[in-house]
């Protein structure tokens, strides 16, 4: 049960992986091979300018009919398939790795560099940050995260974790290079639909994820079919535009929330995107990333 030690133990792990979570060094292991290459779907390689302050280590491993998760040696859940350990894993680990970072903000957003300007766009759920994100990649610009960042004294770093989207999704945001997420490690998710994890680095891309300011900051309409277009957008409006966009805050009041966005919407150019087809992202974004 939770808050037992793990029943098995070590002896019963046969393989592990391991990788960084912004300040967080994280270790799965377990013995069982399906759970093993599920976990691909929430690890990942990036480059991250943030030093590693802690460290977890979780086990998996079956124990009669369902597969126990242990966590720094302590049975925190179980569960029967492996795409139900995958989210344990995922609510968890992300938490852990957010706290390690407070006090922080954990905001709505894409977190960007192109040649002269590193930029975070923002917008509502389901507004298409991940489609932009696979679009931006595919053009050639650097995208460091797609859809959450960590905002600090100033500072954005993107929260490393695969780009998740749904299968028919992602062919969409990348009809002319896509096979359809077919070779992708993917997980059917609520409603039975097949959601897949991009891996930036596996493309050949450099996926490094910064930790600094923004020049550029950019609000997401979709306008689906319609015509794109980008329009300056005053600061105090994206102030507002970003608090609407607060996930969560770790070690921050609310009115230190509202005080830090508001100097971070001050200290950039801001824009809104109105994005009818995500090929013309990249033409329209132009004057705001310099």
């Amino acid at each position: 049960m939770p808050g037992a030690a793990a029943p098995g133990g070590p002896s019963r792990i046969a393989a592990s992986r391991e990788f960084q979570a912004l300040a967080l060094a994280v270790r799965v292991l377990s013995d069982e091979e399906a759970v093993l290459e599920a976990v691909e779907f929430l690890a990942q390689d990036a480059l991250q300018d943030v030093a590693i302050a802690e460290a977890v280590s979780y086990t998996v491993h079956r124990h009669e009919e369902s597969y126990v998760i242990g966590e720094d040696g302590i049975t925190v859940a179980t569960e029967f398939y492996a795409h139900g350990v995958i989210g344990v894993l995922l609510e968890r680990l992300y938490r852990r790795a957010v706290l390690s970072m407070q006090p922080t903000i954990l905001l709505r957003g894409l977190v960007g560099r192109a040649a002269k300007r590193r930029f975070l766009v923002v917008g509502a759920p389901g507004c298409g940050l991940t489609t932009l994100a696979l679009r931006l990649l595919s053009e050639g610009l650097g995208v460091e995260g797609d859809a959450l960042a960590l905002i600090a004294e100033g500072q954005v770093v993107a929260l490393p974790r695969p780009f998740y989207l749904h299968r028919e999704a992602h062919a969409l945001a990348l009809p002319d290079v896509s096979n359809g997420g077919a070779d992708l490690p993917h997980l059917e998710g609520p409603g039975g639909m097949d959601v897949v994890a991009v891996h930036p680095d596996r493309s050949g891309a450099a996926w490094h994820i910064n930790r600094g300011p923004v020049e550029a900051i950019i609000e997401l309409q979709a306008d689906h079919g319609l015509h794109t277009r980008l329009s300056p957008q005053a600061h105090y409006r994206m102030a507002r535009t970003l608090t609407g966009c607060l996930c969560d805050r770790v070690g921050r009041s609310v009115g230190e929330c509202i005080a830090d966005l508001a100097q971070l919407a001050d200290g950039a150019e801001c824009w809104r995107l109105q994005l009818g087809r995500p090929a013309d992202a990249l033409a329209a974004l132009r004057p705001a990333l310099g």
